[in-house]
């Protein structure tokens, strides 16, 4: 027992020490602040100032607003590929491209459109480029189409190069923009459209609960027990994306 008490006396008198050396040397430094001592000299900053870079004029212009009046046809008609990707089969740029759309939008209203079936269409496409390693090799393609035109993780890249496949087919068609949206969005849609869609032939409702599983079912399984043909069985994207639009506008 006395040796525990001496060592506990020692202890405590070698901490409070170190507090007080600690105390001490911040204490020095801080009285020494004020005074011009260079312990630690700084090679003289140097800032470089650039001159200001005009903006294109076309930049000056097109703000907010006009941007707006541009993309949904104000200014003239607008020409847009939409690509829908299925966030459940996933590509770097974000999902399969099962179906793709081309629409009009004139005067802020969907003049025209137009569903199409990606797998579909990918068969008329001429001379299609060999694909990437991973997607011979894993998925056993020969062929690189506008299904897996996503490979890349920037999205303007992968933009151009779905147009670029396209144009293989339809080389005098003529775009203003690439639009892709995920099945995410198709919840938020939902809602705030009025809520649960019924489509004819379909059994029960389109929820934003369940709206993404359901839309998977009825493409790749339902569709035979509802007498649909295997390339016809997106359609009913297309009357599901009907039915939104006439919603909301």
């Amino acid at each position: 027992m006395p040796n525990q008490k001496a060592k506990l006396k020692t202890s405590v008198k070698v901490l409070i020490f170190i507090l007080i050396f600690f105390t001490a040397i911040s204490l020095f430094f801080y009285l020494i602040k004020p005074f011009s001592y260079n312990f630690f000299p700084k090679e003289e900053s140097k800032v470089h100032i650039k001159p200001p870079v005009e903006e294109p004029e076309t930049e000056k212009k097109l703000g907010f607003l006009g941007f707006t009046n541009q993309v949904s046809g104000h200014e003239k008609p607008m020409k847009y590929l939409v690509l829908f990707q299925n966030s459940m089969e996933l590509r770097p740029g974000g999902g399969y491209i099962g179906s793709f759309a081309e629409i009009e939008i004139e005067d802020g209203k969907i003049k025209s459109k137009q569903v199409y079936n990606t797998n579909v269409y990918d068969l008329q496409i001429p001379n299609k480029p060999s694909p990437p390693f991973l997607i011979s090799d894993k998925m056993l393609s020969t062929d690189w189409g506008l299904r897996d035109s996503n490979w890349a993780l920037d999205f303007n890249q992968n933009a151009k190069f779905f147009l670029k496949i396209y144009k293989l087919a339809n080389p005098k068609k003529n775009f203003d923009g690439v639009i892709a949206v995920t099945t995410k969005v198709l919840p938020f849609l939902i809602e705030q459209s009025g809520g649960p869609i019924k489509l004819e032939g379909i059994e029960g409702n389109f929820t934003p609960e369940n709206v993404i599983e359901k839309l998977e079912y009825e493409v790749e399984v339902n569709y035979t027990n509802r007498g649909i043909a295997k390339d016809q069985r997106k359609e009913i994207i297309n009357h599901l994306m009907t039915e939104i639009i006439n919603r909301i506008q």
